[in-house]
């Protein structure tokens, strides 16, 4: 009908309820303050007369950008739920937000309009906005195409004012060019379909009204829709397979060095995307900071940053979790220190090597060698690999970067991970991202990182030749413990670590305690460190996984020793170790269930 006749009304189109649940969820948004007063024109041309378009909106978009950026509440975000539905249902538009369930006779509605549609053009993307008029707004007459917007096929308004009359007004009115004026009502739960061309204006209104409007975007004609896929698949195969590079930074003057390497010593800058989480001090840092001119060009867009005041720090795993909240997509993910160098080729290299791993979900990861700041990166340097030290007094498995006498011809199957130096497909981050309430804490967020992985079926290599170089000296920065942690987070961060690693009383005890109380954990006894965990007995560890994967470590004498642990009677196979709940159900490496384990 709409190829016919210019355009097509639905009524009845999703059901009186979900009409009435999104007139609620609307009229809480405009209660919010969310809405904006809608202009005409764009940029330098915008401009606003609310005698020729007295309407507020807001889009959707902008709606979701502000939940997920954190400006919105959860309950606001409830509250305007059904709006967002409404437009999911309308066209294929799924945001990171879970939507509550529709009925079947709304989806079986959904489907026979995209079958609709589907015979008209093909559609490439959609937007949507949610629109209100008050007493007395209108829009005059106007069409939806112009320069700006010039990719927009089909428009589609959907109404939902409950009880609407004639004496209400609001009606919209369409220039057809051949069948003249044709008013269509705002009733309740109908959706109007016209093409974007045909010239329309919404009449003064007497009472609240409410639509959602949305634009579907696609090529003219099929030869053009051939075209734009043709034009996709070439720019997709043209593009390199992106980088997503992570880095945290606490008042590091090394840091603006780091990133320009990474992207000096890059095969390919482009395809090299980088989160910057900047902790500083706004005034006396200075030096601390990127500046123009500090990447090469092509790749000024390529750095996502957020700054804020050191003193808001709250230690590396935070801000590792907000480092990730930068990532955009890229299908590789680098995590890194912010005091790093990088050998050239550096981006081809791990690639390469990650796909040389034989296991379908491998990381790469070690203790990088260091560099001096003074000096160039060493152009000779051992390979690397982690092996378990000693155990700290707070009960938390120190690992050390040990040397190999000879570099080996393939990754090495590694037991450990480093936050500081790790290398994967973007599918970790996604799968094990890191744990916001984990705040101060340092030691345990390797070895908790470790478990989640393992569970998840990811297994660490280190690679064969060093790439990236780590600046060990610490004597120039400061760190993050000079911040003040006067709730004592630190502690119940340690407690849910040794929680997750099954190292006796973990958070439960501190639920339990006074409210606003964090006693810090005494150092273990030592029949703690014989409790069965994840780390308990590394050296037993090694020599299990000596078994299961026949490699051996050929180490320098100097740089390792065997650990001296008490060993139990009996270690069982680590899949045999009960992990905590509650989490969801995980496979071992030999296709055994553990039990239940918690992120």
């Amino acid at each position: 009908m709409v190829r016919e006749r210019g355009f097509a009304v639905f009524d009845g189109f999703l059901g009186r309820d979900q009409a009435e649940g999104a007139r609620g969820a609307a009229q809480n948004i405009f209660r919010a303050g969310l809405m904006r007063r809608a202009g005409m024109g764009k940029d330098s041309t915008a401009w606003t007369d609310v005698r020729a378009r007295g309407d507020e909106i807001i889009w959707m978009s902008s709606l979701l950008e502000r939940k997920l950026s954190g400006d919105l509440s959860d309950e606001a975000l409830t509250r305007s739920i059904s709006c967002m539905e409404v437009c999911a249902l309308l066209h294929d538009f799924r945001p990171s937000l879970s939507l509550q369930a529709v009925s079947d006779s709304i989806v079986s509605a959904r489907d026979s309009l995209v079958t609709a549609l589907s015979q008209t053009f093909t559609c490439e993307k959609a937007t949507f906005q949610l629109a209100r008029y008050a007493q007395g707004a209108c829009y005059v007459r106007h069409s939806d195409v112009s320069e700006t917007n010039a990719g927009r096929r089909l428009t589609c308004i959907y109404y939902f004012n409950p009880g609407w009359r004639e004496e209400h007004g609001g009606v919209l009115r369409l220039y057809h060019p051949k069948e003249g004026l044709v008013d269509v009502a705002p009733l309740c739960d109908r959706l109007l379909l016209f093409l974007p061309d045909m010239e329309h204006e919404v009449l003064p209104c007497a009472s609240e009204r409410f639509a959602i409007s949305g634009w579907l975007y696609g090529p003219s004609s099929f030869l053009e829709s051939c075209q734009a896929f043709a034009a996709r698949r070439e720019e997709e195969e043209a593009r390199p397979e992106e980088i997503f590079v992570s880095i945290v930074a606490y008042r590091d003057p090394e840091c603006p060095k780091t990133v320009r390497d990474l992207f000096q010593k890059a095969k390919l800058p482009k395809r090299v995307h980088v989160g910057l989480i900047s902790q500083v001090d706004f005034q006396d840092d200075e030096d601390c900071f990127l500046h123009e001119g500090d990447l090469p060009e092509g790749c000024e867009e390529n750095v996502r940053e957020t700054r804020f005041h050191w003193k808001e720090a709250r230690g590396p795993c935070w801000a590792r979790y907000l480092a990730q909240r930068l990532w955009a997509g890229e299908k590789y993910y680098l995590q890194i220190d912010s005091h790093m160098r990088f050998a050239e080729g550096w981006d081809e290299y791990l690639i390469s090597q990650l796909g040389s791993c034989p296991s379908p979900k491998p990381v790469l990861s070690t203790y990088p060698p260091g560099y001096d700041r003074d000096h160039p990166v060493p152009q000779q340097s051992p390979s690397t690999l982690l092996c378990a030290s000693q155990f700290g007094e707070e009960g938390m498995l120190r690992i050390a970067g040990k040397m190999l006498r000879q570099r080996p011809a393939a990754p090495r199957v590694s037991l450990f991970w480093a936050a500081g130096c790790s290398f994967s497909t973007s599918e970790l981050l996604l799968e094990v991202p890191y744990d916001p309430s984990m705040k101060f804490l340092f030691f345990g967020e390797e070895l908790t990182m470790l478990a989640r992985m393992w569970t998840r079926g990811f297994d660490v290599f280190a690679p064969c030749h060093p790439v990236v170089f780590h600046c060990w000296d610490r004597s120039y920065r400061s760190s993050f413990k000079e911040v003040a942690d006067p709730f004592d987070l630190r502690s119940r961060s340690l407690l849910r670590a040794r929680s997750i690693l099954r190292m006796g009383e973990g958070e439960e005890t501190v639920r339990n305690g006074p409210s606003g109380q964090r006693a810090r954990p005494e150092a273990p006894p030592k029949e703690a460190t014989d409790k069965l965990s994840l780390h308990y007995n590394c050296y037993q560890l090694h020599s299990f996984f000596q078994n299961r994967n026949s490699w051996d470590c050929d180490f320098e004498e100097a740089q390792v020793s065997p650990m001296q642990v008490t060993s139990p009677p009996s270690l069982p196979l680590l899949s045999e170790i009960p992990l905590p709940g509650p989490g969801r159900r995980v496979r071992s490496r030999q296709g055994e269930e553990h039990g239940e384990f918690l992120r």
